[in-house]
C-alpha cells in the first residue's frame, strides 16, 4: 500500500489540493446550517430529487417528464433539460439522510472536478508545475463561477463549466495528433451534452475559434478531421440517451420554448460590482472578478507591447469580454428574436472569456519565467492566495445577506424536502403549446391529491357531472395509462361523469428506453474511469508542452 502511495505521491497530492480546494470555497455557503436558494435551483432541486433521485431510490428508471414538481402538471423537463451529468448530486442524495449534507458533498465534488479537468488543460499549456495550478484556481475561484454555482444556482451550466476545460484538451490533442484527444474530446462534449444545451452550441463555437485561431499550426488537417469525427461517434455513446429523449420531446410535439432575449453587461455596474467582490444573480453586473479583470487589462497591454503566441487566447478573450456590453443594444434588439435570443445573458460568455483569458495567461507566465522557479512560485502563490480570499470572502457575503429577494430562500434540513418537491413558481417552458392555457384555467379547479415518480392522482370534485379538463400535459411519444380509460397522448380533456371521483395517471418507460439508460450509465461510469486513469496517470510522467509543440500549436 506503501509503495502504491509513495509511486503516486504527485498525482494523490494535487488531486488532495484540489478536494481542499474545494471543500474551502464550498464551506461558507453552508455557515448558520443554510444554503441560499434562488430560482434556478428550485428548478434543480425539482429535477434531480422529485424526478430523479427518488425514481432510483425506488429502483426505477427516471421518466422523461416530471410527475413531482413544477407545478404537478406533468412537464417534460427531465427530456428538455439534461441531467445524466448530475450524478455529483444525485448520488450523495441517496447516500446521505441529511440532504444538506448531501447538497453540500455535491457542490465540493463539482468544484473539484471543474479544478482537476482545469489542471488537465494546463497540463498542454504550460510547463510549470505551479503555473499549472495557478490556472487551475483561476477557473475554479474567478467570480463568475462562483456567481454560477452560488449566485446563480445554475447547476446545470456548472457541470458544462467544469467540461469546457476538458473538451478544449481533447480539441488541442487531437491538433497534436494525439488519439487519447478523441477520448478526452468526446468525453468532455458528451458531458456537457448531459448537462446543459445551451453550453452545447457555446462551446462548439468556442472549439471551432479554437481550431480557427490554430489553423496555420494544424500540418495534417485530413488526419485532424477524421479523429474529431471519431470524437462525435464517440460523444454519442455518452449522450444518446440526453440526444434522443430531446429529440422526441422535441420533434414530436410544438413546445413552448423560454422566453427569448437578450440581456447586455452594463459597464458602470459591472465595475461596481468588481470593486465591491460581489457575487449577484443579477445579469447587469456579471464579472469575471477583480483578479482577472487586472489579468486581462495587464495582458492586453502585453499584446499591444509584442508579438507572442498568447496574443491570439488573449485577443478573443478580450472581443468576448467586450462584445457582451451594452454598447451593443441595438445590435442585440435585433438579433434577439432570432436563435441568439435563446443566450438570454450575453454574461453567459464570460466562461469561454475565462478560459481563453487563463490559457493565455499561463502562457505567458511559462514564457517570461521559464527557469526563474522562485519568482514563479511566489507569483502565482501570491496570485492563488488572492483569488481564494476574494472568492472566499464574496460567497460569505452573499449567503449571509438574507431576505434581499422574493426568489431566494434559506434552505434548511427542515425545508428541504418540500422546496424540493413544491416549487412555488409556475413554468410554462417545455409545455404543449396547446396545453398551456388549459393548464392556467384548470389549476385552480382540479386538485393533486398524490405524486409519485411514474403518476399523478388528480380529485375530481364535479358534483353537477359536468365534463372535467386535466391541468396536465401529454407529450406524443410518450404513452399514459389511465384508472378510467386509456389516455392518447396529446389529448387533454378527460370527462368524468361521477361526482367526488379520482383519476390516476401513469406513465411506464419503455423497454429501449430502460435499456438505452442502462447502457449510457455503464459507459459513463467505464468512461470516467478512463479519464482519470489517463489524465492522472500523466500527471507525473509528462513535464509539460515541448517548446517544439508549442510552435506548432502557435
Amino acid at each position: 500500500m506503501l509503495k502504491i502511495i509513495r509511486k503516486h505521491e504527485g498525482t494523490i497530492g494535487i488531486c488532495l489540493l484540489f478536494l481542499l480546494s474545494a471543500v474551502l470555497i464550498t464551506v461558507p455557503n453552508f455557515f448558520s446550517h443554510y444554503f441560499k436558494l434562488t430560482l434556478d435551483g428550485y428548478v434543480h432541486l425539482n429535477r434531480f430529487q422529485g424526478g430523479i433521485t427518488d425514481a432510483i431510490r425506488q429502483l426505477q428508471v427516471p421518466l422523461p417528464i416530471n410527475m413531482i414538481g413544477f407545478s404537478n402538471v406533468g412537464a417534460a423537463f427531465n427530456s428538455a433539460y439534461p441531467w445524466m451529468a448530475g450524478w455529483v448530486f444525485i448520488l450523495p442524495e441517496l447516500i446521505f439522510n441529511n440532504p444538506l449534507h448531501a447538497l453540500f458533498v455535491g457542490l465540493v465534488l463539482l468544484n473539484f472536478i471543474t479544478a482537476l479537468n482545469a489542471y488537465f488543460l494546463m497540463r498542454k499549456v504550460a510547463n510549470n508545475q505551479v503555473i499549472r495550478i495557478l490556472g487551475a484556481f483561476l477557473y475554479e475561484f474567478n467570480t463568475y463561477h462562483l456567481i454560477i454555482v452560488f449566485g446563480r444556482n445554475a447547476f446545470g451550466e456548472a457541470l458544462a463549466y467544469a467540461f469546457i476545460p476538458l473538451a478544449i484538451l481533447g480539441l488541442l490533442e487531437i491538433m497534436r495528433l494525439e488519439k487519447v484527444g478523441i477520448f478526452n474530446l468526446a468525453f468532455g462534449m458528451g458531458m456537457i451534452i448531459n448537462s446543459h444545451i445551451l453550453s452545447t452550441i457555446l462551446t462548439v463555437v468556442a472549439l471551432a475559434v479554437l481550431l480557427g485561431i490554430n489553423y496555420r499550426q494544424i500540418t495534417n488537417w485530413l488526419m485532424v478531421i477524421r479523429y474529431i469525427f471519431y470524437a462525435i461517434i464517440v460523444t454519442f455513446l455518452f449522450s444518446g440517451f440526453t440526444i434522443i429523449n430531446f429529440l422526441t420531446i422535441f420533434l414530436k410535439n410544438k413546445l413552448s420554448s423560454p422566453p427569448f432575449y437578450l440581456l447586455p453587461i452594463a459597464p458602470d455596474l459591472m465595475s461596481k460590482a468588481v470593486i465591491n467582490n460581489t457575487v449577484t444573480d443579477y445579469p447587469y453586473s456579471w464579472n469575471l472578478g477583480i483578479v482577472l479583470t487586472i489579468i486581462l487589462i495587464m495582458m492586453l497591454i502585453q499584446v499591444a507591447k509584442r508579438k507572442a503566441d498568447y496574443n491570439k487566447y488573449v485577443i478573443v478573450a478580450s472581443l468576448l469580454f467586450i462584445c457582451m456590453f451594452n454598447w451593443f443594444v441595438p445590435v442585440f434588439d435585433q438579433i434577439q428574436k432570432t436563435g441568439v435570443g435563446a443566450l438570454q445573458f450575453t454574461g453567459r460568455l464570460l466562461s469561454y472569456s475565462a478560459i481563453f483569458l487563463i490559457i493565455g495567461f499561463c502562457m505567458y507566465l511559462d514564457q517570461v519565467f521559464p527557469l526563474k522557479q522562485k519568482q514563479v512560485k511566489k507569483l502565482a502563490g501570491v496570485i492563488s492566495l488572492i483569488i481564494f480570499a476574494c472568492g472566499f470572502m464574496s460567497v460569505w457575503n452573499y449567503h449571509r445577506i438574507l431576505n434581499d429577494s422574493s426568489v431566494r430562500l434559506a434552505l434548511t434540513r427542515q425545508n428541504y424536502n418540500d422546496a424540493a418537491r413544491h416549487n412555488p413558481f409556475s413554468f410554462e417552458d417545455y409545455l404543449p403549446k396547446n396545453t398551456v392555457k388549459i393548464i392556467k384555467k384548470q389549476k385552480d379547479k382540479v386538485r393533486v391529491k398524490a405524486a409519485t415518480t411514474t403518476a399523478i392522482t388528480f380529485k375530481l370534485d364535479n358534483p353537477d357531472h359536468k365534463e372535467v379538463t386535466l391541468p396536465f400535459a401529454f407529450y406524443n411519444g410518450i404513452k399514459y395509462t389511465s384508472s378510467k380509460k386509456l389516455i392518447k397522448a396529446g389529448h387533454v380533456n378527460l370527462r368524468n361523469t361521477k361526482a367526488n371521483g379520482e383519476l390516476k395517471i401513469s406513465v411506464k418507460p419503455a423497454s429501449a428506453y430502460i435499456g438505452l439508460f442502462v447502457f449510457t450509465v455503464i459507459v459513463t461510469l467505464l468512461g470516467s474511469l478512463f479519464v482519470l486513469v489517463v489524465n492522472t496517470g500523466r500527471l507525473k510522467t509528462e513535464s509539460g508542452v515541448s517548446q517544439t509543440v508549442k510552435q506548432k500549436l502557435r
